[in-house]
């Protein structure tokens, strides 16, 4: 039987700027990989049943995969994998165009 692998956090779809933080559930005993396209790879501790990993994304913008694993010692191996997006980009300043910098506005209620 396979041990059993899954993500809690974050959630697929999720943005990092530099990298961002996996955890989820394992089988105790045995090391999680975490590597795929996009990541350095790495290794988390799986302990009462649980794992938590930094994982630091490669150059470049865009989407990152991330696949976390469990192999046991019968060679039996689960996976999930999630895609994560890389997102450096400063959105730009922010301006109001209404009301004037000099205007005023107010509201009022009347029953």
């Amino acid at each position: 039987v396979a041990p059993s692998v899954a993500y809690s956090s974050p959630a697929d779809g999720s943005y990092g700027t530099t990298g961002l933080t996996v955890a989820g559930t394992c089988e105790d005993g045995i090391t999680v990989t975490v590597n795929g396209s996009g990541i350095t790879a790495t290794t988390a501790t799986c302990s009462s049943s649980t794992f938590s990993k930094a994982v630091t994304f490669t150059a470049g913008e865009g989407n990152k995969q991330v696949t976390i694993s469990q192999t046991d010692l019968a060679s039996n191996s689960t996976s999930a994998t999630r895609t994560f997006i890389r997102d450096n980009t400063n959105p730009g300043d922010v301006s109001f165009t209404a009301p004037a910098t000099d205007g005023s506005t107010s509201s009022s209620t009347y029953n």
